[in-house]
């Protein structure tokens, strides 16, 4: 299972994580993919958990402004460009053998850094133990 959250000081600053194994990350990969190609919002479930109770939406635009918080919830506005550069990034993690992480930003102005995990932090990892 792919989990995510937002920690407001991770490695230095505000991240939002994406965390799991080979097969929750390439799933998220697979939902980029997907999103690249459609015009509606996408969400993460069913393959997914919110460890702080903020689910995230992601956006087709056709300019990416990044992450960033939306009241009760994230958006990701990204364009179908970056939703495909996105997907490959992840899969390339996927696909490594051992651990690892990428960063996946638009470089705008107030964006949140996305970073994508696989096989460095337990599922239990909350926003308290950051």
């Amino acid at each position: 299972m792919l989990r995510f959250g937002y920690f407001e000081d991770f490695k230095g600053g505000p991240k939002f994580l994406f965390w799991g194994d080979g097969s929750a990350v390439c799933q998220l990969g697979d939902l980029l993919r997907s999103g690249s190609v459609g015009n509606g919002p996408l969400g993460l479930d069913p393959f997914s958990k919110a460890v702080d109770g903020k689910t995230v939406m992601i956006r087709s635009v056709s300019r990416s402004t990044g992450l960033r918080p939306a009241g009760s919830y994230f958006e990701w506005s990204l364009s179908k460009e970056d939703m495909v550069e996105f997907a490959e990034l992840v899969d390339v993690l996927a696909d490594r053998k051992g651990s690892g992480h990428q960063y996946l930003t638009c470089g705008t102005a107030d964006e949140i850094t996305v970073m994508v995990s696989k096989d460095e932090y337990p599922a239990e990892l909350g926003p308290q133990l950051a």
